[in-house]
C-alpha cells in the first residue's frame, strides 16, 4: 500500500490533473508536519488484511523469512536513529534505510511504519527542521512494528 503524493498545481503531478482541479489546488500546500504526524499516528500499526493478502501468495517458510528480514531492518534502523546527532551526521543513510523499509513495511501491511518512514525520508531529503521530530516519530513507529513483528514471527513458528 503506497501513500500517493498530494497533487497540487505546483507539484510534478500537476500535468496529470484535470484543468478544474489544477485551479482548485493552486496555492495549496501539503499538510503541516504536525498534522501529518497526527494522521500517521492514526494509521494502524498492522493492516491484517494486507498482511494476509501478501502472505497468501508465499509459502509459509518464505513469508516467515520476509517477516524476519523486516525485523532485522527495523532493528538496524532503530540502532542508527538512537545514535546521538544521527540525523545530522548520517541523515542520508538513514533516509535510504527508511525508504527501503517503507516499501517492505507497506507491502506487508505495516501502514503506520510505511507512512512515517516516508515522512522521515522526505524531511531529511528536503533538509527541513522537521527531520528530528520525524525521527522521533519513526522510532515510535519502529518500536510498535517490532512488537507486532515479534509477536507474529513467534506465533508463526509455534503453529
Amino acid at each position: 500500500a503506497q501513500i500517493p503524493q498530494q497533487a497540487t498545481a505546483e507539484s510534478p503531478l500537476s500535468p496529470l490533473l484535470p484543468p478544474a482541479l489544477r485551479l482548485a489546488t493552486a496555492g495549496t500546500k501539503p499538510p503541516a508536519p504536525s498534522m501529518q504526524a497526527a494522521a500517521d499516528a492514526a494509521l494502524p500499526v498492522l493492516d491484517l488484511g494486507t498482511l494476509e493478502r501478501t502472505t497468501a501468495f508465499l509459502p509459509p517458510e518464505m513469508a516467515l523469512s520476509h517477516l524476519r528480514t523486516l525485523v532485522q531492518k527495523v532493528e538496524a534502523l532503530l540502532r542508527g536513529l538512537r545514535i546521538p546527532s544521527a540525523v545530522a551526521a548520517t541523515g542520508g543513510t538513514l533516509a535510504e534505510a527508511a525508504h527501503s523499509l517503507a516499501g517492505s513495511a507497506g507491502l506487508f501491511g505495516f501502514a503506520r511504519l510505511a507512512a512515517v518512514a516516508r515522512r522521515f525520508e522526505c524531511a531529511v531529503e528536503t533538509g527541513t527542521a522537521a527531520a528530528e521530530a520525524a525521527a522521533s516519530d519513526l522510532i515510535l513507529a519502529l518500536e510498535a512494528t517490532r512488537r507486532e513483528l515479534n509477536q507474529r514471527t513467534t506465533t508463526t513458528v509455534e503453529t
